[in-house]
């Protein structure tokens, strides 16, 4: 006989729905439950079902070798219209279980069922946590108890997955309103910049717009990071060592040497700062008259925990200066963004240390606070 449909029957639906677990995958986590219940309740079959308007499913199961069943066949159809422990000794003898499918059939009928409801915490029983066996039997007090622990696990687990979604959800949702935003105001930093009547201002721009673009680009590490606030500082700064690659005209080479250095977002964001304000000013001045030229960006970092960022061009460096500056003080590196670097180092606590010659500039940014590889 087939249980009465709860009062409930719509919003305990809706609560059922709401955890999305139905059809899902096997999970680890429920399959040791059931082998939890098989042991302790000495029984051949432990489930975790789930009640929904058409059939029971199992989200694990072990002994039964089946995914759902039907109402018809759905003794945890009894289960949801209480609060406690469900004991049907003797399946043949209880009316609620005389013509079930699964107990009247006549290889292995089913002859004893337990199930504790798996309740929600606004009160909606959802399924079962039940053993059965192919014998008539009773469970003791521990048994009963273990079962009644095992259902409220198997709840803890489903409330866990439904959070975990929902950040994700909510993670995903303020990720797509982030990107929107910053691909707005990148938008109008191009309208301005195109309009900007002086040099002095486009270039102004041109490096508002990078910082937005690393800043970007920065989110979207965070965002794919499950560690927080670090991200891998190699793998952030490769990106925007592309993004300013594509900007440099042909015949200039952008090459990196990485090694796998983690860092907080703040670091990163100053170090890749740094590597595209160098990119775009290398690009910019160290290569006059269509002469070709490489720029070599590369990060290391000791066991100690210092890391060094070092970006260098083999450009014309000061070789064209007719002052008697020092190298080291590099006075022909264009002040916004030498500024701007200088800056962006000593925000994160880092020397910051340019060098000029006839071969090149090269600027290197130490820190003494790195995290530890690995």
């Amino acid at each position: 006989m087939r249980a009465p449909t709860p009062a409930n029957q719509s919003e305990r639906l809706a609560a059922l729905a709401g955890y999305r677990i139905l059809e899902t995958e096997r999970e680890k986590d429920f399959d040791d439950l059931v082998e939890i219940a098989q042991l302790i309740c000495d029984v051949p079959i432990a489930l975790v079902s789930l009640v929904s308007h058409d059939q029971q499913w199992f989200k694990a199961e072990i002994g039964l070798c089946a995914s759902s069943t039907s109402l018809d066949e759905a003794i945890c159809g009894y289960t949801i219209l209480g609060t406690d422990v469900l004991e049907i000794p003797d399946t043949r003898l209880d009316p609620r279980t005389t013509d079930n499918p699964l107990c009247s059939r006549e290889n292995e009928p089913l002859l004893f069922y337990a199930g504790a409801p798996l309740i929600t915490p606004d009160g909606h029983a959802l399924g079962a946590f039940c053993v059965l066996d192919y014998k008539p039997r009773k469970l003791d007090d521990v048994q009963k108890a273990t079962l009644t622990k095992l259902a409220s696990q198997a709840m803890a687990q489903m409330e866990l997955r439904r959070a975990m979604h929902d950040q994700n959800v909510l993670r995903s949702e303020m990720d797509h309103r982030v990107k929107n935003s910053l691909q707005t105001v990148e938008s109008f930093i191009r309208i301005y910049q195109s309009r900007a009547s002086s040099d002095e201002a486009k270039d102004a721009l041109a490096a508002i717009g990078r910082r937005v673009s690393s800043i970007s680009q920065l989110h979207a590490e965070l965002y794919k990071s499950d560690t927080g606030d670090i991200v891998r500082l190699d793998d952030y700064l490769n990106r925007v060592a592309a993004h300013a690659s594509d900007a440099v005209r042909r015949g200039i080479t952008v090459q990196t040497e990485w090694q796998a250095v983690k860092a907080d977002s703040r670091k990163a964001a100053c170090y890749a700062m740094i590597v595209s304000e160098f990119v775009a000013n290398a690009n910019k001045y160290a290569f006059p008259d269509g002469r070709d030229g490489v720029v070599t960006v590369s990060l290391t970092e000791t066991d100690d925990g210092v890391i060094t960022l070092t970006c260098r061009d083999n450009g014309v460096g000061n070789s064209g200066r007719t002052d008697s500056a020092k190298p080291a003080e590099a006075k022909s590196l264009p002040s916004i963004g030498l500024r701007l670097m200088e800056s962006a180092a000593s925000q994160t606590g880092s020397s910051f240390e340019v060098h000029a010659d006839e071969n090149g500039y090269r600027i290197d940014v130490v820190s003494l606070s790195g995290q530890p590889q690995g």
